[in-house]
């Protein structure tokens, strides 16, 4: 499985700190992308909804601080070709905004 996300057990660069934006680092053959500005909830939501549709695989890790890592699962992997177009349309549509399109 490759790894796809690393983040402290509460999704926050700052743990203890509920209802903040935190972070996740999502590890891709490109490299490593920071995503930010994504609250507790929905960062957990959306992790627990791909692992329950069985997208993903959570393994946790007993550290202090708390660590957790998501991996695709085979059938998760699947979704790459979307996954990559999306992120394509994405870089995209950000250079028309930066152009001012």
């Amino acid at each position: 499985m490759e790894h796809l996300c690393s983040c402290p057990e509460h999704g926050y660069s700052q743990p203890g700190r509920h209802g903040t934006s935190g972070h996740c680092n999502v590890n891709t053959d490109a490299g490593t992308i920071r995503v930010t500005k994504v609250s507790h909830k929905v960062l957990t939501d959306n992790l627990r909804a791909m692992e329950d549709y069985g997208l993903v695989h959570r393994e946790v890790y007993s550290e202090v601080p708390p660590r957790v890592e998501y991996s695709l699962t085979e059938v998760g992997r699947t979704l790459e070709p979307v996954l990559d177009a999306m992120w394509a349309w994405g870089e995209c549509y950000k250079e028309r905004l930066r152009e001012g399109s």
